[in-house]
Formats: structure tokens, sequence, C-alpha cells
């Protein structure tokens, strides 16, 4: 309930992209968009095995994110 009163922009978007629930989080291979369940702020983070996450950064380096 607190995260819904948040000032954030960020945070505003994350709820309304997961409607507080769990189902879905993970936007992407490796990629979970759950973390403002848990802490304020929007944000993403890789998840998965050493193996997995470094497959990941290692695919969105080739795509040129840093």
């Amino acid at each position: 309930e607190g995260l819904r009163r948040s000032e954030s922009e960020g945070q505003r978007r994350m709820l309304e992209l997961h409607g507080g629930g769990r189902d879905g989080l993970e936007i992407h291979p490796n990629l979970w968009a759950g973390i403002g369940l848990v802490r304020g702020g929007a944000g993403t983070a890789l998840v998965g095995s050493h193996t997995e996450v470094a497959d990941r950064i290692r695919e969105y380096h080739a795509l040129g994110i840093d």
C-alpha cells in the first residue's frame, strides 16, 4: 500500500505494469520487473543462474546496451 502512494513516476508505471501481482513479472528471459514489490522505486533485475545472467549480459552487450 505504501508503494502505491509513492510520488515516483517510475514506481507508478511499474505498478501499472504488474498491478501488484507476481504473475508475469519476468518480462523477458531472466529480466524480472518485481523489484518495486520489495522496495521503493522502479527497476528491473537480471535473475537466474550465474550462466543465464552472464548469457543475458552478453546478449545485451551485443545489442549495444551498456
